[in-house]
C-alpha cells in the first residue's frame, strides 16, 4: 500500500511547524490558482506529497528526477513552486536543480524536503524548518503550512 502522511497531533501546535521555533502560522487564506512541481525518488512518498497537495486544489506536476524535469520542461505549465527533496537519484540533487530552474524562473518559490540535517554540505542556501524546509518524516499538516507559507509571497512577485 501507500504509506500515508499522519495527520498532526492532536493538541495544537505540538509538532507542527511554527509550534515554538519562532515562525510565523501559515497564512488562513492563499492563492488556489498555483502550479507545484513536485521532484521526489520515492514513488510511495512522490504519491502521498502529491495527494495531499491536489487536496488543497493546488494543480502538481510530479517528476522522479531532474533528468525527467528537464526532459519535459517546455511541455510544463508555468510552475509556481518547486517542492524537491534533496537528494535525488539521477546525479543532480534538489539544491543544485533549483538554482537550475531559478535561471529560467527567477520567481519560482522553493520548498526543500529530506531526511537529511540540511546543514550539512556547503550548497549556499540558507534552509528554514516551517518556511522553506520540511525534515522527513512530517506529517501532512506540516507540509501544507510550508506550501501555503511560500504560496502566499506569490502575490509579491
Amino acid at each position: 500500500g501507500i504509506p500515508a502522511l499522519p495527520e498532526a497531533p492532536a493538541h495544537p501546535g505540538a509538532g507542527a511547524a511554527g509550534a515554538g521555533d519562532g515562525v510565523a502560522p501559515a497564512p488562513a487564506v492563499v492563492p488556489q490558482d498555483v502550479t507545484i512541481l513536485l521532484v521526489e525518488d520515492d514513488a510511495g512518498v512522490r504519491r502521498v506529497i502529491e495527494r495531499v497537495l491536489r487536496r488543497e486544489g493546488w494543480t502538481v506536476v510530479v517528476a522522479e528526477n531532474a533528468h525527467e524535469v528537464f526532459a519535459r520542461w517546455d511541455g510544463l505549465p508555468a510552475v509556481d513552486l518547486l517542492i524537491t527533496d534533496l537528494v535525488l537519484t539521477g546525479g543532480m540533487g534538489g539544491v543544485e536543480l533549483a538554482a537550475r530552474l531559478l535561471e529560467r524562473v527567477p520567481a519560482l518559490r522553493v520548498v526543500y524536503t529530506s531526511g537529511y540535517d540540511p546543514g550539512y554540505g556547503d550548497h549556499g542556501v540558507e534552509m528554514v524548518a516551517g518556511v522553506n524546509f520540511v525534515a522527513k518524516p512530517f506529517n501532512a499538516d506540516q507540509l501544507r503550512d510550508v506550501v501555503r507559507r511560500q504560496v502566499s509571497t506569490l502575490a509579491e512577485r
